[in-house]
């Protein structure tokens, strides 16, 4: 399985708590293996929600996180199973620091950001 990460690879990930954001991490999709499921989610820190987005062959990773806080680093884990339930593997992966701020005003920084509820 290859990863990818965004351009800013050096720079920590800055989030904003309750606002869904794209962070940059994608994988490959298994389209040519249908019977492969993977689930993504973050085990540290825990209370990030963790959505994925399909385009382009890849899958891109969307986050929610419900808390604010600075984290050192991002502890992604990947369960990959098939279909039937009968076998499945978890894998780990660390990167980068993140932080996540408070939300921002909708009214003074425009709309274009979509809390998620």
């Amino acid at each position: 399985m290859r990863l990818r990460r965004s351009r800013g690879t050096a720079e920590n990930l800055t989030l904003e708590s309750g606002v869904r954001a794209t962070t940059g991490f994608s994988y490959p999709r298994f389209a040519k293996w249908p019977m492969v499921q993977v689930r993504l989610e973050w085990a540290e820190p825990r209370q990030v929600e963790v959505s994925v987005a399909f385009g382009g062959g890849r899958v891109e990773e969307l986050v929610t996180p419900h808390e604010r806080g600075s984290y050192t680093s991002v502890q992604r884990r990947f369960v990959v199973r098939d279909i039937f339930g009968l076998t499945r593997c978890g894998l780990h992966r660390t990167s980068r620091a993140a932080r996540a701020h408070p939300p921002r005003s909708r009214h003074r920084h425009g709309a274009n950001r979509d809390p998620v509820r």
